[in-house]
């Protein structure tokens, strides 16, 4: 039932986890990872930019390099504006969706700028090492912020393009095939096992979340998620002037259908109960917690005024069930009673929703005093 609730649940005993889940699961995870990364982004970004920007303006004052114009084509034409770009862009959470985007070009144009920087300066008498390429492709995989499969593509793209396009000439090309292929392998495991835990981490703090707040038997949410729920209805009533109403069920004669069915079937008898109120409720601002025992409350926001009706469909809702309750002393089938309080009544228009749960348990206990299976809707007496 978990699982059915929360998709997350199904990635819960995967020894490994996928580097992408299901549409609207990798979006709740994009959120979440930046969440946690989104600072060291913008730093990494930011120094990166001044490095290039450093260099350039030591580049600029070495009349004996050939290539000085191109380094510095290269270094402010090239790479210091797709990082300026990508750090502006990370500055606002409001443009995160182009984030990625932005930091892909970024980090794949210091890749190749780096490699064009390392080719063009083998003509002049201090070139850059081949090194240096490895410390921007380690910043890229480690620090960046980029996730496994878009890293693994712009690192090993740029590696192979500077390995095709360096002369034969200075070190030895075996050496840099080496340490480009450790250094590869190195950054993509490290990126790889930082993903995963992520990856782990989302799955284990959202369902450590869900449960929290709710009900373990039922499913349905608990009574600590309702009270918060009712402080957002209650806010939203506020500002659009609508109303919203707290319906209180009780299962009629519970105790005596345990005693005569055991405790394992009484279980079963509040998760299909749970299912069938549950069923009623559908609308984004509607919701249905376990209270306590056997005992629901009932959230229903903008109710159009016909409170009764809604009370009506949430008991028959249960009695359409046909649970068998043959315990001496109750009736043929297993039934609820309902107390439903809105926020039309006078008296309660100012009220806080504490006051309308306190009338609908009135008018709750009002239904079961004056035979049970039947709803009841709080007086404005009810709300003193």
């Amino acid at each position: 039932m978990e699982a059915s609730l929360l998709p997350h649940a199904a990635f819960v005993h995967r020894r490994v986890m996928p580097l992408r889940f299901p549409t609207a699961l990798e979006a709740e995870f994009r959120r979440y990872y930046w969440d946690r990364l989104l600072w060291r982004t913008r730093w990494l970004t930011g120094i990166m930019l001044v490095g290039f920007l450093l260099f350039a303006l030591a580049d600029s004052q070495r009349p004996e390099a050939s290539t000085r114009e191109v380094r510095l084509a290269i270094r402010l034409g090239l790479v210091a504006p797709a990082l300026a770009l990508t750090l502006l862009i990370a500055a606002r959470r409001a443009w995160l969706r182009w984030l990625e985007p932005a930091l892909s070009l970024g980090m794949l144009l210091a890749l190749l700028g780096q490699a064009a920087l390392i080719i063009v300066s083998r003509y002049d008498p201090t070139p850059v090492p081949t090194q240096s390429f490895s410390l921007v492709l380690m910043i890229v995989y480690l620090v960046s912020g980029l996730r496994f499969r878009r890293a693994a593509v712009i690192g090993i793209a740029a590696s192979l393009w500077l390995l095709l396009a360096l002369p034969q000439t200075g070190e030895p090309r075996s050496l840099t095939i080496y340490y480009l292929v450790m250094f590869n392998v190195v950054g993509l495991t490290g990126l790889f096992s930082l993903e995963m835990l992520l990856r782990r981490n989302f799955i284990s703090t959202a369902l450590a979340e869900f449960r929290a707040l709710r009900d373990p038997l039922t499913m349905l949410h608990n009574r600590r998620a309702v009270m918060a729920h009712l402080d957002r209805v209650q806010k939203q009533s506020r500002r659009e002037q609508r109303p919203y109403a707290v319906l209180m069920i009780d299962v009629d004669h519970f105790k005596l259908y345990n005693d005569e069915y055991g405790h394992v079937a009484g279980d079963a008898c509040l998760q299909k109960v749970a299912s069938a109120l549950d069923q009623v409720l559908q609308r984004p601002f509607d919701m249905v917690a376990r209270y306590g025992g056997e005992e629901f409350i009932a959230v229903a926001f903008d109710h159009a005024g016909d409170l009764f009706r809604l009370a009506e469909r949430l008991r028959t809702a249960v009695s359409d069930l046909n649970l068998a309750h043959g315990a001496e002393g109750a009736g043929p089938r297993v039934t609820v009673s309902v107390g439903a309080a809105d926020t039309l009544q006078p008296a309660s228009l100012e009220g806080d929703f504490e006051r309308l749960i306190d009338a609908a348990d009135r008018a709750l206990y009002r239904a079961k005093r004056a035979g049970r299976d039947r709803s009841e809707l709080a007086r404005p007496a009810d709300f003193h």
